[in-house]
């Protein structure tokens, strides 16, 4: 019976981490879809540059940032509050009789709501998150502005590249990983997952095989080694297609 219960607590433990990764990839892409708009919106009608656009980005991101890093977590508001509650509720009842049942009850009832409502709360938040802010976001709006600065339109790379290489490789990794590369958190399955569906990604935009090989290569090696990947990302797949020359879409402004 304790093997089963222990089996269970395991298989509801990957599946919190499961869903937690899973909305913070869809948190992700839908981030990601905002470093596409000068692709395919004339952001001149509104009176911005391209680089004027993404530093407006990354001004938000930071601002983002630095709340989440001064106040305390939505988290720990919402449990602190909870907790007063409950000894303010447990206060007031103390003194009248009751039975064990209904007591035992009530402490499962909180308990519940405590352990199920807040990890919904808390799933997209990463234990980094939680310490230092959202610094995924001023990092990929970091990445993404200064691989603007430098390679202009070959930007459109590094963002492409947050949104697949970062994106798969993450959730291969994790429902199939297996093999740690050394002296990384990657996994090979993923990195080769992450590789794969970039090389694709960029054939489909008539990327040539050898330069999308090449580009593809470089930007999962810089995902798995890099210090910050949401940095590393945009930065190396920017750069490395802006030496090969790679062919970039119109870009509006």
């Amino acid at each position: 019976m304790k093997k089963w219960s222990s089996a269970e607590n395991m298989l509801l433990h990957i599946h919190k981490k499961l869903h937690s990764l899973i909305l913070r990839k869809i948190i992700h892409l839908m981030l990601v879809t905002l470093l596409f708009l000068p692709f395919v919106v004339d952001i001149r009608i509104f009176g911005l540059t391209t680089l004027t656009y993404y530093s407006i980005l990354l001004l938000v991101s930071a601002f983002i940032n630095s709340i989440q890093v001064k106040k305390p977590p939505l988290v720990k508001i919402v449990l602190e509050h909870i907790e007063e509650t409950r000894n303010k509720f447990f206060a007031k009842i103390s003194s009248i009789e009751s039975k064990s049942e209904i007591n035992a009850f009530i402490v499962s009832f909180l308990s519940e709501i405590e352990h199920t409502l807040i990890p919904q709360i808390n799933a997209a938040i990463r234990d980094y998150e939680r310490l230092g802010g959202y610094i995924g976001i001023t990092f990929g709006a970091i990445g993404v502005l200064v691989s603007n600065i430098l390679f202009k339109n070959y930007v459109f790379y590094g963002a492409l590249a947050l949104a697949v290489v970062d994106t798969v490789t993450a959730l291969v990794g994790k429902f199939l990983g297996k093999t740690r590369i050394p002296g990384t958190n990657a996994t090979l399955e993923g990195s080769l997952a992450g590789l794969v569906a970039f090389f694709v990604t960029l054939s489909l935009i008539k990327v040539n095989a050898i330069a999308a090989l090449i580009i593809s290569t470089l930007t999962v090696i810089a995902e798995a080694y890099g210090v910050e990947d949401n940095l590393a990302i945009p930065l190396t797949a920017s750069f490395t297609a802006y030496l090969l020359k790679a062919p970039i879409p119109s870009f509006p402004s």
